[in-house]
């Protein structure tokens, strides 16, 4: 027997002292989900005598466990299971206050009582759920990694055109520094070829200066 069926046989009989017939899946559930607190001496029990501890309760499970909205119809469902269970009963064991609450405040469909000759069945179709659940979440990731595939695809693409039309732009940039000197050659050999014309078209015009010059002297002698 495990613990939780000690537990579980321990509350039933406490529940029949009290005149409480109580509905074993329903009863195991509801204990179930109070966790390790039963096992602990003063965790199982509930101390009606102190405010804060009633005002937990309404919290922290009637409103945020059941979902309950707040209101005086909670307050008067504690102090009705109170009632029930005596306020000088030391032994006022969370599992059966709570189980009280639930019922008292028909709020038994928040608790999934499962038929145990429909449970293989429930539990195949949950299966089923969870198998279809993991394939679209697998098909949702693959659909991501492909388009983060297709975007890397792309910027190394990018970077290849990129780096092409650098390598065109510096490629004609070479050209245009390779050509530049002769051009410059060119030019400074038109410039010679005008500085020599300037120079016999000068020369030219002295010796006809210096002819003339020589035939007036001529000219000259001979007139004397």
């Amino acid at each position: 027997m495990s613990k939780l069926e000690d537990k579980l046989n321990l509350y039933t009989s406490e529940a029949e002292k009290l005149g409480v017939k109580v509905d074993a899946d329903l009863f195991k559930l509801v204990t179930k989900g109070l966790g390790p607190s039963i096992y602990k001496e003063d965790a199982e029990l509930v101390s009606s005598s102190q405010k804060t501890e009633l005002e937990t309760i309404k919290k922290n499970f009637l409103i945020k466990k059941l979902g309950l909205e707040d209101g005086d119809n909670l307050d008067t469902a504690i102090k009705t299971v109170i009632d029930i269970i005596g306020s000088s009963n030391k032994k006022k064991y969370r599992a059966i206050f709570y189980y009280l609450l639930v019922k008292e405040l028909g709020a038994e469909s928040k608790y999934e009582v499962i038929d145990e000759k429909k449970a293989p069945k429930a539990k195949k179709e949950v299966k089923k759920e969870i198998k279809k659940k993991v394939i679209k979440e697998e098909k949702e990731t693959v659909a991501v990694e492909e388009k983060k595939a297709a975007k890397e695809a792309t910027k190394v693409e990018a970077k290849k055109v990129t780096k092409k039309a650098i390598k065109k732009e510096v490629i004609v940039e070479k050209a245009i520094i390779e050509a530049k000197p002769e051009v410059i050659v060119e030019s400074t050999k038109a410039e010679d070829v005008v500085v020599v014309e300037e120079v016999v078209e000068a020369k030219s015009e002295v010796k006809d200066e210096v002819t003339k010059a020589e035939d007036v002297v001529v000219v000259e002698e001979v007139v004397e």
